[in-house]
């Protein structure tokens, strides 16, 4: 018996991190992955804003409550885009460490959030001329 293949497209786009210091890839359209992904993002601010005014007693509390929180922030990255995604993209850094006033998780979430309007819109405007090919060529 012949086995016949039936392909189709994923949606599935690669994106470079900071210059390819790293590569994700993930469907900026599916609803699993949007989901999740603001829910990682949600639970980081949430985290970040609980942890402002925290006090430690000494500096040894403070950097194993830093190590932790960066610990759960990379086993949400890697669960969302695959094992080894966090230390691809933080090359060593914390993910709480921060740049333009932000901890590195909230940028990196931010930007991979910033490329979901963009794409939905795109696959929109291409379904519909699609869509109605296919019902003038099969409608009877």
């Amino acid at each position: 018996m012949t086995v016949n293949a039936l392909n189709f497209s994923t949606g599935i786009k690669t994106f470079d991190v900071n210059d390819g210091a790293a590569q994700i890839s993930y469907n900026p359209t599916d609803v699993n992955f949007v989901s999740t992904l603001y829910d990682l993002f949600v639970g980081c601010s949430e985290r970040y804003e609980a942890d402002k005014d925290k006090k430690f007693e000494n500096n040894t509390a403070f950097f194993e409550y830093a190590k932790q929180r960066d610990s759960e922030v990379r086993e949400g990255i890697d669960a969302l885009f695959g094992e080894g995604s966090a230390a691809s993209v933080f090359q060593g850094i914390s993910s709480y460490a921060m740049a333009d006033g932000l901890p590195l998780c909230t940028n990196f979430l931010l930007a991979v959030i910033d490329t979901v309007p963009e794409e939905m819109s795109k696959q929109i405007k291409t379904s519909k001329p699609r869509v109605e090919k296919y019902l003038k060529k099969y409608h009877r």
